[in-house]
């Protein structure tokens, strides 16, 4: 990826939290999934990707990820 690839915001609900989008370019795909709150979030995603970094204790079941107060996850897909 570079600074001119395509940004594609996923979660629209719930205020936007936890915050989650899609990074596109080079031929590369990566699904972002931050929560900077203080309560924990869910977000579900369709397909595997690989972790590529998370902080904070980040967890997926069937594709429902779950996120900690404060955490975060990069997946490549």
């Amino acid at each position: 990826l570079s600074a001119d690839g395509d940004v594609a915001f996923l979660n629209r609900i719930n205020l936007g939290y936890p915050l989650a989008y899609r990074r596109t370019g080079g031929g590369e795909t990566y699904d972002i999934l931050i929560n900077p709150t203080g309560k924990e979030a869910a977000y579900s995603l369709e397909g595997k990707g690989e972790i590529v970094y998370q902080t904070g204790g980040v967890s997926d079941r069937d594709g429902l990820w779950r996120l900690p107060p404060v955490s975060a996850v990069i997946l490549k897909k």
